[in-house]
């Protein structure tokens, strides 16, 4: 305590009894003072009541308080102890005595009518102590340029600290941009990479992440990525169906219109797989004229894969070479037992008598792949009707949806099996023999009148059951000629039961026969 306060405490005390000692002697009573027998009107006084009213302020004055007599103070703070109530007990008075619908500011309020434990939170541009005080998403700051008192104000995504909705400083949430790798983050929308893990030092939040850095395997698309995990420069291309930007974005190096697309003369096919994407198959089975013009390019031997070894030519084992300009009845090099073809120009039949290895090799330099796994690669022999593995199968089945190309019911009149009428070119006539598979393409290269009815799962694709049996790139080894590799869809030997998208022969790599062809995806 201040000195000029003791003296003003201790004026205030004596004060105090002067005016006690005064009220004691109005509340005596006063008689009336008595006339002298003599009549003159002097006043004679009783001097037993002068004493006793003396004596009576003498006491008073003994008893007020001395600067000597005062309480000891605690100068640090400035008070007496016997003068500051606990600190508890303040602010519960304060609480107590709110009024959260005054027209002034009273109590613990940090604001009018709002603020502190009691009222509603402050609206944006009111008074605050905390942000506790303010209504969300508003924060208690002092304005920006650091000058003004603390208010209620809306957080902005550029101030330098973690506040508001954000998930670290100035990123995250609703309304900042997403965080980089390394940042704190509550979902992937508060990334940049769009990943966000769990991380046991993310600030104490056990919901809380950090951000990851893009990668391939990610299962999003991010970083340079043109999409899902493709793409960019960085990561592998992109399958068809996906998007690009440009060509070396894509598989088959065609991006059109930011999408990767089939090349001429391939359908596009639905992967059936969960990220999606596309793929493509040639849409009927390789003809003589697109062999030929494979083998005269002269191939080299030298660059076939090792199970290949064995393969010393590309030359297919009979029928070769083709005729490819005149209408000449020996066009089709029939086995015995089979009839020979119709006079034709046989450039858009399906070729046959090639082994595994001269399709490959073919599908290959057209920068294909015999079709094999979905994504690329040999299909294990186990994933043959298994259509989200089997490019082949998928793409007969309709996603595992027909038994047939065409449907679940077999129409021995729609592909070229046994039973299918003479009359168009293949089956069986009564006690004849087998006729040869059919013609797939015109001269012209458009499809033959009345053979397009044999559609596979997929629009504008064609001879997925019969005609043909076709290699596929799903083998049981990687020995060499004695590899087992499958063929698929039947040819037109078969009766239904080997017609089927599901029909998978093991056949040795290195046979070459009239039922054996094949056909390229991408």
């Amino acid at each position: 305590m201040t000195p000029l306060r003791r003296l003003a405490l201790v004026t205030g005390l004596m004060l105090t009894g002067v005016v006690a000692l005064a009220a004691g002697c109005l509340s005596s009573t006063t008689p009336p003072m008595p006339v002298s027998e003599g009549g003159s009107g002097d006043v004679s006084l009783d001097t037993s009541m002068h004493d006793a009213r003396k004596t009576h302020a003498d006491a008073a004055m003994d008893t007020t308080p001395t600067m000597d007599s005062m309480p000891d103070v605690d100068s640090s703070s400035g008070m007496d102890a016997m003068d500051a109530p606990p600190a508890d007990a303040a602010d519960a008075d304060a609480d107590a005595g709110t009024i959260c619908t005054a027209l002034t500011r009273n109590g613990s309020e940090t604001d009018i009518g709002c603020g502190g434990p009691v009222c509603p939170p402050c609206k944006v541009g009111k008074q605050c102590k905390a942000s506790t005080d303010c209504a969300s998403p508003a924060v208690c700051d002092i304005p920006e340029g650091g000058v003004g008192a603390l208010t209620c104000q809306l957080p902005t995504c550029h101030d330098g600290k973690k506040d508001g909705l954000e998930t670290d400083v100035d990123c995250g949430g609703p309304t900042c941009s997403p965080c980089n790798p390394g940042q704190v983050c509550l979902g992937p929308s508060d990334c940049t990479s769009l990943v966000c893990s769990a991380s046991a030092d993310a600030g104490g939040d056990a919901a809380a992440g950090t951000c990851q850095a893009p990668s391939c395997t990610d299962g999003v698309r991010n970083g340079t990525e043109t999409d899902i995990d493709c793409g960019g420069g960085t990561c592998p291309a992109c399958i068809v169906g996906k998007q690009c930007v440009v060509m070396t974005d894509c598989t088959d190096n065609i991006c059109t219109t930011g999408v990767c697309s089939c090349p001429p003369n391939m359908a596009i096919v639905p992967t059936n797989l969960p990220t999606g994407g596309d793929y493509c198959v040639d849409y009927v089975e390789v003809t003589y004229k697109d062999y030929n013009d494979f083998w005269i390019s002269n191939p080299s031997l030298l660059t076939q894969a090792s199970f290949c070894s064995w393969n010393t030519t590309f030359t297919p084992a009979n029928g070769w070479p083709p005729d490819l300009s005149t209408l000449d009845p020996d066009c089709y090099v029939a086995p015995p037992g089979i009839l020979p073809g119709p006079p034709c120009n046989n450039s858009g039949y399906p070729v046959n008598w090639v082994n595994w290895c001269q399709a490959y090799a073919y599908c290959a330099q057209q920068g294909k792949r015999l079709c094999g796994k979905i994504g690329g690669g040999t299909n294990a022999t186990a994933d043959s009707a298994n259509s989200m593995k089997s490019e082949w199968y998928n793409a007969c089945s309709a996603n595992s949806v027909n038994v047939y190309p065409y449907g679940s019911t077999y129409s021995g009149s729609t592909c070229n099996g046994v039973d299918f009428p003479s009359s168009m070119g293949g089956g069986i006539a009564p006690k004849a023999p087998l006729t040869p598979p059919y013609e797939e393409l015109t001269s012209g290269g458009t499809l033959t009148a009345g053979h397009d009815a044999c559609q596979g799962g997929a629009a504008g694709l064609y001879q997925m059951s019969g005609n043909v049996a076709e290699w596929e790139d799903s083998c049981s080894g990687t020995t060499g000629a004695s590899d087992t590799c499958l063929v698929r869809g039947g040819s037109f030997m078969s009766a239904a039961a080997g017609l089927t998208c599901a029909t998978a022969v093991a056949t040795a790599r290195n046979y070459q026969g009239a039922d054996s062809g094949f056909r390229c995806c991408l």
